[in-house]
């Protein structure tokens, strides 16, 4: 060798920074889905957590309305 890089040792060396470039890249979209997959399960999260409170709304007042039939029955029966 006289020091001077061979065209077969400057290929190598572009296909190390190719290698290391898309190693860059896969490494960056993992870490964007991983972000998305974050954003998606908490925008979930939310969207469960108020369908949650609509339903216990609900139940809440068909509970309250049972109750008030169950008084208006006994009433009832109480005037009979």
């Amino acid at each position: 060798m006289n020091g001077t890089v061979t065209k077969k040792e400057e290929l190598l060396m572009m296909l190390k920074q190719i290698n290391q470039e898309l190693d860059d890249l896969d490494n960056k979209v993992k870490d964007s889905f991983s972000g998305l997959k974050t954003d998606l399960h908490k925008e979930e999260n939310s969207k469960l957590n108020t369908q949650a409170k609509r339903i216990a709304k609900i139940e809440k007042k068909h509970i309250e309305a049972s109750r008030n039939e169950s008084s208006a029955v006994f009433t009832l029966q109480a005037a009979l």
